[in-house]
């Protein structure tokens, strides 16, 4: 009795390398910001409690926007990943199907 594999995963690996690259483009645009961000507070004259406090929010907010901007690089090398590994699962199954419809494993 032959058997049929008739399963193929769906995901297309092209979108999801494409959808990886928007994301990066994301991060990258949030570091961009956090930075001029920082930087536009660097040249302020005033001092004090207030402005030390200032500083000091201002830094933990960029360190902020980094870890997220980190979250989206790490999302984007798992979806370059899966997308390696979706062409993988699809090479394996094809290689099954042919040798299947060759009468067996070789």
């Amino acid at each position: 009795m032959p058997v049929l594999i008739d399963v193929m995963p769906t995901a297309d690996p092209a979108r999801l390398r494409e959808q990886a690259r928007e994301l990066r483009a994301v991060a990258d645009e949030l570091d961009s910001a956090a930075n001029g961000y920082v930087g536009g507070t660097s040249g302020l004259t005033w001092r004090g409690q207030a402005a030390d406090e200032f500083g000091q929010y201002v830094r933990d907010y960029r360190s902020k926007i980094r870890g997220q901007s980190g979250q989206l690089r790490a999302i984007a090398a798992a979806m370059l990943k899966g997308a390696a590994q979706i062409e993988a699962y699809r090479a394996s199954i094809a290689k099954l199907r042919a040798q299947l419809a060759h009468g067996g494993a070789h």
